[in-house]
Parts: structure tokens; C-alpha cells; sequence
């Protein structure tokens, strides 16, 4: 799924900050980033609202599947990776993706 770039968008801060208040209130943790392309002001990006969230284990992640399904929500297939990704779509295309990354790992 190529998504391309496109010029900067202000309103991504504003989709990011209201995602971000959603995703906290939904799996209870705080410190959602922004990050990527799209957090640079001025910047052409690829259209997907980035988001890092650091747990303090990656065992976090199952309890997040379970709330973010039902709400539109798909767990990408990273199985081989220390860390885990959300995506929330669009007619195919990533509107949003959260990292769930544990402490220490950069």
C-alpha cells in the first residue's frame, strides 16, 4: 500500500493531538508522541499521522489489540520485532500508526 507524499498539512498537529487524547483515554497510558514525516512543520510527508508510545513491557501490546479492534483499529504482523504497530485506515490507506515500543529500546 504506497501512500506517496504530499505537501505539509497544518491540520496534522490537530489530528494528531485529537487522536492522541482518544488513544490515551482509550488504553490508559500517557506520553504519546508525534513522530515522522508528518511532525515536521513545513515538511513534504507520506499522509500518516506517526505516533510512538514507550510501555514499560511489550506485553502491553495484547491488552492494546483488544481495545483498539473493536474501534477500527488493525495490529500490523510484526511478530519477529521487539516492538509492535497499530494502524487505523482509510479506504486502504494508513491514516494513523502507533509504535508501541518498549523502554530502553531506540
Amino acid at each position: 500500500r504506497h501512500s506517496g507524499l504530499t505537501r505539509y498539512n497544518g491540520g496534522w498537529a490537530s489530528m494528531f493531538r485529537s487522536m492522541k487524547m482518544r488513544l490515551e483515554t482509550t488504553l490508559g497510558v500517557r506520553g504519546i508522541e508525534h513522530i515522522g514525516s508528518t511532525a515536521i512543520p513545513g515538511m513534504v510527508a507520506r499522509p500518516t499521522i506517526d505516533m510512538l508510545l514507550y510501555v514499560d513491557s511489550i506485553d502491553d501490546a495484547l491488552t492494546f489489540s483488544k481495545k483498539l479492534e473493536p474501534l477500527g483499529w488493525k495490529t500490523d504482523d510484526l511478530s519477529d520485532n521487539p516492538y509492535r504497530t497499530f494502524s487505523k485506515y482509510h479506504m486502504d490507506t494508513p491514516v494513523y500508526r502507533l509504535y508501541v515500543v518498549p523502554n530502553g529500546m531506540d
